[in-house]
């Protein structure tokens, strides 16, 4: 299976995100990017309005009605996490992308972090269920 391989790039000083940007490659292989771009690898998914998913990315990743509601409180407990609209749960969290565990789910404000494709791999495998709602550079107040 062939995977596009995008990045997009943060601008700390312009305090902009682009996909227009300079890199070079070192000889150690070490990205350097200009004007200390800070970029962002694509995930290869969409979310369910179709966008593009980005490593910093912030996401929703609902789980709805069906679901294992036995693994669904657990989880829940485990990762302090809280119901948000009464119908299905929400988890808030960034993707990451770790060299030995792969796409991660993380939520920096509970220490929460799981790979993508685990043990709970049914609450975010369904795109229908993950929107991204901003990223950790624009809106790191959907955080907290």
């Amino acid at each position: 299976m062939n995977r596009e391989i995008k990045f997009r790039a943060w601008l700390p000083i312009s305090k902009a995100m682009t996909t227009m940007f300079g890199f070079t490659l070192n000889l150690e292989g070490k990205i350097n990017t200009q004007n200390g771009a800070i970029l962002m690898q694509y995930t290869g998914l969409k979310d369910k309005n179709g966008k593009e998913i980005y490593e910093g990315d912030i996401v929703k990743a609902g789980a709805k009605h069906g679901f294992n509601s036995e693994l669904l409180n657990e989880f829940k407990e485990i990762n302090k996490l809280d119901s948000m609209n009464g119908i299905g749960l929400h988890f808030i969290g960034i993707i990451r992308i770790d060299l030995f565990r792969g796409l991660m789910f993380e939520n920096p404000s509970n220490g929460y972090s799981e790979p993508m494709f685990s043990r709970h791999f049914k609450l975010l495998r369904n795109h229908s269920e993950i929107e991204v709602i901003g990223n950790i550079y624009e809106n790191p107040e959907l955080l907290k």
